[in-house]
């Protein structure tokens, strides 16, 4: 054989295992699979009402024990294990506390919301901080014609800007209504913003946010004209621009 027919064999074995490595299919792994992991349950009765993942490795989940009162309760994940985190006590005269949401722009900064009462089955305001170690106790602004208010969803789309809402109690206006509530956070204080509520609305509330950026959020919700709250309720959106 020839020196050309030597390189030319040599070069048929070469593109044949070349091409055969190139087409050669992956193993196929198959689609993803929910499976259920050991979390911590740091009482007797517990729940959790909402979670955030800024990344694969960080979680952070909240909510509330299911004993009678109820005190917040939170576990984060660190990509391996869930591990219980305590947040910081409610107010002073608190009877029972509920985080309801959480929303986190690292694994260093969470903002939780949710509500406490005192006993007297009147419902404020809750939110607090997580640094990734230690939570903080923050203090939304309260409306002075509520005599309740609870705060649903939250959504950060960046450190220094979030946005809850929820709802609240505000007999001024009649004895039974229940009008919606949005409070922005600026990195350091939470100021009550001013939202529309349905004309003849005797109970109207925001359940879910979601903010792309720090000044354009979208909320939604329910509303009825309806006394006692009973149905039929109607679809409520507002945008904040």
């Amino acid at each position: 054989m020839n020196k050309l027919a030597v390189i030319a064999a040599a070069l048929s074995v070469v593109t044949a295992t070349v091409a055969s490595a190139v087409v050669a299919p992956a193993a196929f792994a198959g689609p993803p699979q929910w499976t259920i992991q050991a979390t911590t349950n740091p009482t007797a009765s517990d729940g959790l009402q909402a979670v955030s993942c800024p990344s694969a490795s960080a979680c952070l989940a909240v909510g509330a024990t299911g004993s009678n009162p109820t005190a917040a309760i939170a576990e984060s994940w660190n990509g391996t294990s869930w591990t219980t985190t305590t947040p910081s006590p409610a107010p002073v005269k608190v009877a029972s506390s509920s985080l309801q949401a959480v929303s986190c722009t690292s694994a260093t900064a969470c903002m939780a919301v949710g509500f406490w009462d005192d006993g007297s089955r009147a419902q404020h305001i809750l939110a607090e901080s997580w640094s990734g170690s230690s939570w903080s106790l923050q203090f939304p602004a309260a409306s002075a014609l509520a005599t309740g208010m609870r705060l649903s969803a939250v959504s950060c789309p960046a450190v220094t800007a979030c946005m809850a809402v929820g709802i609240a109690h505000v007999p001024a206006i009649s004895p039974g209504t229940w009008v919606t509530v949005a409070e922005s956070w600026n990195g350091s204080t939470w100021t009550l913003d001013n939202t529309p509520n349905p004309l003849g609305a005797v109970m109207a509330g925001l359940g879910g946010v979601s903010c792309p950026a720090a000044l354009v959020c979208a909320g939604v919700g329910a509303w009825t004209s309806v006394a006692a709250h009973r149905p039929p309720y109607a679809t409520l959106a507002e945008r904040y621009a």
